[in-house]
Formats: structure tokens, C-alpha cells, sequence
């Protein structure tokens, strides 16, 4: 059995999510929120352990049962697996949409430093440079973090 198989018994309806094929039926139409608020602990978890295909597998799995894009946070996760995993193209893609979005910083700073901070690990330099100076012009990021430079 799977490390995060007991989150399925916990509450059924994220049986899909966490992966309990049986559960997977069970999910309710209207569960999509409360589902992405569950993988995206899931993905804290494994991202952590380094567990980067599964995590990634795990949001595509959400992706080919939906009618719509999971939501920012999710496809950012993603993209920082698929970046670990070298897959550089396909993590740019899942990240096109927070980097596209004209208040990220207000609102998806969080973000923008996974996504720094996999490009930092990935050596692509330039995006990892330009993310790190477009935070500390954040009040949020800035005043939360304390960076030293020069």
C-alpha cells in the first residue's frame, strides 16, 4: 500500500487524487477545489521526498478526468516536477500561464519562487535571476524574506 493511500480512507472523495482506484468513482462533480487543495498538499509531500514522476503523474492523471485545466498552483507543481525531471519544455509549458499573468507577483509569489528556484537547480540561469529580482520588487516577498545582496 501507498504512503498516501490512508488520505483516500480519510475522505473518500479525494480517492482519486490520492490514488485509490476503487475511490475514484466516488469523487463529486463539485469536488474540483477541494480536490486541488488535497493534491497540492500531496505534491508538497512529494516534491519533498524528490518523488518528481509521480507527482507529475498524479496532476496529469487529474488533467485527463477533467474538462478543464487544474488550477495554477497545480500546473506550476507540476512543471517544477517535470523540471526536475529534466523535461524542460513541458515544465516551461505548464508554467506559460504564470508567467503570462500580469499580477503574479501580487498574487503568485509563492509561485514564481518554486518556479526560481527549479530553474536555479536546473542551471537556466536567466530565468532564475530575472524570478529572484522580479520577487524582491514584491512587498510581500521582500518584507517575508530576508535576501543579503551586493
Amino acid at each position: 500500500m501507498s504512503q498516501v493511500q490512508p488520505l483516500a480512507r480519510l475522505c473518500p472523495a479525494h480517492a482519486a487524487v490520492v490514488g485509490d482506484a476503487e475511490g475514484a468513482a466516488a469523487v463529486p462533480v463539485g469536488a474540483d477545489a477541494e480536490a486541488d487543495d488535497v493534491l497540492h498538499m500531496l505534491l508538497e509531500a512529494l516534491l519533498a521526498r524528490g518523488a518528481y514522476r509521480e507527482g507529475a503523474s498524479r496532476v496529469q492523471a487529474v488533467r485527463d478526468g477533467r474538462a478543464r485545466e487544474p488550477c495554477m498552483e497545480l500546473c506550476v507543481k507540476e512543471g517544477v516536477c517535470l523540471a526536475y525531471l529534466g523535461e524542460w519544455e513541458a515544465a516551461d509549458a505548464r508554467w506559460r500561464a504564470l508567467l503570462a499573468h500580469p499580477r503574479r507577483r501580487e498574487h503568485y509569489a509563492d509561485l514564481m519562487y518554486e518556479v526560481a528556484k527549479a530553474s536555479e537547480a536546473g542551471r537556466r540561469w536567466q530565468r532564475a535571476l530575472e524570478l529572484y529580482d522580479e520577487l524582491l520588487e514584491a512587498p510581500a516577498y521582500r518584507d517575508g524574506v530576508h535576501l543579503r545582496r551586493g
